[in-house]
């Protein structure tokens, strides 16, 4: 018989959940003994291309009460949607999804494997201490937890505990590596200039302000950064721009929906974030043979066999040294990517696809040994 599963998040615009579990969910529904679905809890009218199987709110809630609120009324509307999957698997970064599976879990017994995408202890999700508790009670109640590297792992055992540590087990993201390849550049690019991208939402901990800085320290102003991304940050990266005199050399392109043919029309890639678990653009810079410089926040288990440049966090001087090297370098950026398919076989989706399934297969094996 066919066991089904479910993946509940918040919602999917765009970033690397989005696209990995939707990369999951057609590996998964390949193997006849399962069935993956995908369900929201909220609606922003950007669902990445598919349809969940269920959206619970189509509305945010705007206020601290509702919020609340929302918390427990979502308890009881996933108990009508999660009837029938064998298999719960949640976001587990996200307090809005834990806890009410938790609280649902708390009435029912269920299967519930929660899925960390981040680095916990790193990120200032939630810096009400009441709230960072209850989060930890509600991960530590759960079946199994996954963690998409051994750096969110770490720092998943620092934000809940050490005893978390043996329910913990990291399995990569899944990629379609051949499919990254295939990624056409942008064409209305100036394929004069030495193009230097950075992807991701506009917020403080992705950092672009670090690249900003290293630019206007680099003389050659024939390098345009161009910004893939949108967020609360973008104003005050305008302004530094400006002070710092590279404005000019600055493209921001906004929210896209091909952000691999900005990577494909580009010469570097910069990862510039405080804190990372499994930077998804990385890998992607990488399928498509691209020269990466990122700061050491979940670079390194990527950038293996040689494979990139790994830099301090908020050092603008070694970055802009590091970006001039590789400019200056034929032999060195030939180097840097020429062992890329041995970094990249960890996260072949079929070196990942395995794992999840004797994850699956093992809370059955559990389920059936206490029977007995």
């Amino acid at each position: 018989m066919t066991k089904k599963i479910l993946f509940i998040t918040e919602d999917y615009i765009c970033g690397g959940v989005a696209t990995v579990s939707q990369t999951l969910k057609q590996a998964i529904n390949l193997d006849c003994n399962y069935q993956m679905d995908i369900g929201l809890l909220n609606s922003r009218n950007d669902y990445a291309g598919f349809k969940p199987v269920f959206i619970l709110n189509q509305h945010e809630a705007k206020n601290k009460v509702m919020k609340l609120f929302r918390l427990f009324s979502d308890s009881l509307k996933l108990s009508r949607k999660i009837s029938g999957y064998d298999i719960i698997i949640v976001n587990g970064d996200l307090f809005q999804v834990v806890i009410p599976v938790w609280i649902f879990s708390l009435f029912k017994k269920i299967r519930v494997i929660a899925w960390v995408h981040a680095c916990l202890d790193k990120v200032k999700y939630y810096p009400n201490q009441l709230i960072k508790s209850i989060h930890c009670i509600g991960l530590k109640s759960f079946t199994q937890i996954v963690c998409v590297s051994h750096e969110s792992a770490r720092s998943l055992a620092a934000y809940a505990g050490a005893e978390i540590s043996t329910r913990i087990e990291v399995i990569y993201n899944p990629f379609i590596i051949t499919e990254l390849e295939k990624a056409l550049p942008i064409a209305d690019l100036d394929n004069r200039k030495i193009k230097i991208i950075v992807l991701g939402r506009l917020v403080a901990e992705k950092n672009f302000a670090l690249l900003i800085r290293a630019l206007s320290m680099l003389q050659n102003k024939n390098l345009q950064l161009i910004i893939c991304g949108e967020g609360s940050e973008k104003n005050a990266l305008i302004e530094e721009a400006i002070a710092l005199n590279v404005y000019e050399q600055l493209l921001f392109v906004g929210q896209t929906d091909n952000p691999l043919g900005y990577i494909a029309a580009s010469d570097i890639l910069v990862s510039t974030s405080t804190t990372e678990a499994l930077p998804s653009v990385i890998i992607e810079a990488l399928a498509l043979s691209k020269v990466i410089i990122a700061t050491d926040t979940g670079a390194r288990e990527i950038l293996t066999h040689g494979c990139g440049v790994i830099i301090p966090v908020n050092e603008p001087a070694i970055l802009a040294q590091a970006i001039e090297k590789v400019i200056n370098d034929e032999l060195l950026r030939k180097q840097l990517i020429q062992n890329r398919h041995l970094a990249l076989k960890p996260f072949m989706i079929e070196n990942v696809i395995p794992y999840w399934l004797k994850t699956f297969a093992r809370l059955f094996e559990n389920d059936a040994k206490n029977l007995y």
